[in-house]
């Protein structure tokens, strides 16, 4: 789930490229360092939240309107986070 010369991304240009990482960026912090479980629950969300299969759902597959569909949710996720804690 690499983007970037792997199997699972597309061709893309300098700004669709740009945008990708920061997904991965954003995203993995929900999973890295954290559990194989953790792993799988930040994908089925992805997965949901992107209406994709697995086999479809890979951010070096995303174009531009989709990373920012995920950032957005990755966005909205922390700012309730924020809210919850702040309590």
């Amino acid at each position: 789930m690499i983007c970037g010369g792997s199997p699972f991304s597309s061709p893309a240009n300098t700004p669709t490229r740009a945008a990708r990482k920061l997904v991965h960026e954003k995203f993995d912090i929900m999973w890295k360092g954290k559990s194989t479980k953790a792993r799988s629950r930040a994908y089925k969300w992805l997965q949901e939240l992107m209406g994709l299969v697995p086999e479809k759902c890979h951010v070096g597959l995303f174009d531009m309107h989709q990373c920012y569909k995920v950032l957005d949710a990755l966005q909205e996720r922390q700012n309730v986070l924020g809210r919850a804690l702040d309590g």
